[in-house]
């Protein structure tokens, strides 16, 4: 199964690529070839980060498999982003 997921950030901050490395890890050690990956700037993308209802960032969304699944923070907490995405659940 293959989990897409995307990452809303804000600008070319320091928090936003501290969300995109943890996130590429965790995709890389739980999600090996089993994701699609895709970062959206809300800052180059209002329209986007508006219709996905994302009102603060960074913010990851499982998008596939469903439900959809959204988490705000960090990400710091590995384990803690695996719980919230259910990955495990599909392993």
């Amino acid at each position: 199964m293959i989990f897409r997921l995307s990452l809303y950030i804000s600008g070319e901050s320091a928090r936003s690529y501290a969300a995109i490395r943890h996130i590429q890890a965790i995709a890389r050690s739980h999600l090996t070839d089993r994701h699609e990956l895709e970062f959206i700037d809300v800052l180059k993308d209002p329209e986007r980060a508006e219709r996905a209802k994302i009102m603060a960032t960074p913010t990851l969304v499982r998008e596939f498999p469903g439900p959809r699944k959204k988490i705000m923070g960090e990400f710091g907490d590995h384990n803690a982003v695996i719980q919230a995405l259910e990955i495990e659940i599909y392993n």
